[in-house]
């Protein structure tokens, strides 16, 4: 299913450990608003259960981690991304994934045909 793929990549971000230790220097947003880390609070307008997290870190430098728990179960996962018109591409394991994105505010919307996901920036 293409939209575990994109839940694996938006997952591409900060493990929870990384997450806890906060923003390192590469991780200003030199003027880029998907610089950042994100929380995923919905997926095609349903609130995610509490048992999935799914947490993306974009560093300024083009490099992107992840971390996301289902069910107790959690993954990490490295990755490159870049944007450009509107388009996401995420590279992780050597397959990149492109989606449609936009940011409104502290909001960012990723969506492709197999569905939108809606993240927070934290």
């Amino acid at each position: 299913m293409k939209w575990m793929k994109w839940f694996l990549i938006l997952a591409v971000g900060v493990g929870v450990a990384l997450g806890a230790a906060g923003c390192s220097d590469d991780d200003d947003d030199d003027g880029n608003p998907l610089v950042g880390t994100w929380r995923a609070t919905s997926f095609n307008g349903q609130a995610l259960d509490p048992s999935i997290s799914v947490v993306i870190t974009f560093r300024s430098n083009g490099t992107a981690s992840s971390t996301y728990t289902i069910g107790g179960e959690t993954a990490t996962s490295e990755g490159t991304w870049s944007a450009e018109n509107g388009t996401l591409t995420v590279t992780s394991d050597g397959d990149a994934d492109s989606a449609a994105y936009s940011i409104s505010g502290s909001t960012l919307t990723i969506a492709d045909e197999e569905g939108t996901f809606t993240l927070r920036k934290q």
